[in-house]
């Protein structure tokens, strides 16, 4: 009988180690993911130029324009039929003047047509904002 126990014993410690074993890998690889995230979030984008006379510019280079605009709109929410943020600055968003201006000019552009009352807020299949 002390036999069977002690056998017992030992199967529950292997597997609760394997078990244990299997959570902190698990906790590594979040803990990477998590870590990409925030070195990707802080990562300078930088992309210059006048993008309203030169579109073709932002579409050159539409995976800098699409993180940063993913970046700017995480911090954006809706009050009142209007779009808000919190943010003031392009250095405190880690982004180029030019993308800063251009996408916040934007953001001021659909609240002026919204005050209207003529446009409701819309969201893409690619989860973006726009007015219709």
């Amino acid at each position: 009988m002390k036999n069977i126990l002690f056998l017992f014993g030992i199967v529950f410690l292997l597997v609760g180690c394997s078990a244990s074993e299997r959570l902190n890998r698990k906790f590594v690889r979040v803990n990477k993911e998590q870590l990409r995230r925030v070195v990707e979030d802080t990562t300078f984008l930088n992309l210059k130029g006048d993008f309203y006379a030169t579109p073709q510019l932002l579409w050159d280079n539409k995976d800098i324009y699409e993180r940063a605009l993913w970046r700017l709109e995480s911090r954006v929410r809706i009050e009142k039929n209007r779009f808000v943020w919190d943010f003031k600055s392009a250095d405190e968003m880690h982004i180029s003047q030019d993308l800063y201006n251009y996408i916040v000019s934007r953001w001021k552009r659909f609240n002026e047509r919204l005050d209207k009352g003529k446009e409701n807020i819309m969201i893409t299949s690619l989860g973006h904002w726009v007015i219709r």
